[in-house]
């Protein structure tokens, strides 16, 4: 797992020792933002900016409790396809001045938890003061518990839960469900637009004979609906120096492999190579 600098990140299971979380207990009271945080869309980025407004005015660590893998492949057993993998969901939360993030492992266990007990789990292994979730968290068992019951548990423990809407510039809801009704679609301007940022995928760049050139990105990630796209190729070359070039790229209707059409003056690099792809438009 990469991690970028300068941002603390502990993996553990609620209710194992205290010794998993003693990076964020050594940090000091935190506030927390705690979500699945799939695509770090705009809705999520409102948590964020409350959850960094709330630090610097009570004099708090920002931070994020979140899960290693979406709830959805444990509960439903159902690979999940991710609008940001784990590498870029943690440099988007860093790009947003959270110091830390819990990953949180999840297990059919941890789904299982009763809300009273998650909260009281939580409390114990991370010093929050403070948690902010959206109007829509569910958590624990059966997605019992809802804003107001964390409310509730919380101030057991001196624990403020603050409320924050997922409605930007008053507009519509944005959803990582939401988002991906606009990919299936194709609409990668949407997309766009309900990220904050285009969609992008990391992936391998090949080329085979005379063929085209290709990019095979990973199973889990999420991908535009089979179709052309106006697109930027993004590589380092052999001085570390990033070069960006506009394609097409070519989504399949099965399996992981984008095809690249008007990639010219490419500089020299061997395939395979590491990658970034950009969505801008769809191609006309």
């Amino acid at each position: 797992m990469t991690v970028p600098a300068g941002l603390t990140v502990v993996e553990g299971s609620l209710g194992d020792s205290a010794d998993d979380f003693d990076r964020v207990l050594t940090r000091g009271p935190s506030v927390v933002a705690i979500g699945k945080f799939d695509g770090v869309h705009r809705g999520h980025q409102q948590l964020l900016v409350r959850t960094l407004a709330e630090a610097r005015r009570h004099v708090l660590q920002p931070g994020v409790v979140t899960f290693d893998v979406h709830p959805g492949e444990v509960l439903h057993r159902r690979q999940h396809r991710y609008l940001a993998l784990q590498a870029e969901r943690l440099a988007l939360l860093k790009a947003a001045k959270m110091e830390f993030v819990v990953l949180l492992h999840s297990t059919p266990e941890l789904f299982a938890m009763p809300p009273e007990a998650f909260v009281d789990a939580l409390v114990a292994a991370i010093d929050c003061k403070m948690i902010v979730v959206g109007a829509n968290f569910r958590f624990g068992k059966g997605a019992a518990g809802t804003p107001d019951t964390l409310r509730s548990i919380s101030a057991r423990h001196g624990t403020r839960v603050v409320t924050q809407g997922l409605l930007p510039d008053n507009a519509t809801a944005v959803s990582s469900t939401r988002i991906r009704r606009e990919l299936a679609a194709g609409r990668v301007r949407d997309v766009a637009a309900l990220l904050g940022r285009p969609l992008s995928v990391s992936g391998t760049l090949q080329v085979a004979g005379q063929g085209p050139w290709t990019v095979t990105v990973p199973a889990e990630q999420a991908l535009p609906v089979a179709g052309a796209y106006e697109g930027e190729l993004g590589l380092r070359d052999h001085d570390g120096q990033w070069t960006r070039r506009p394609v097409v790229v070519r989504t399949p209707s099965a399996g992981t492999r984008l095809t690249l059409d008007g990639l010219t003056d490419l500089p020299s690099v061997e395939p395979p190579h590491t990658v970034r792809l950009t969505f801008t438009a769809s191609h006309r």
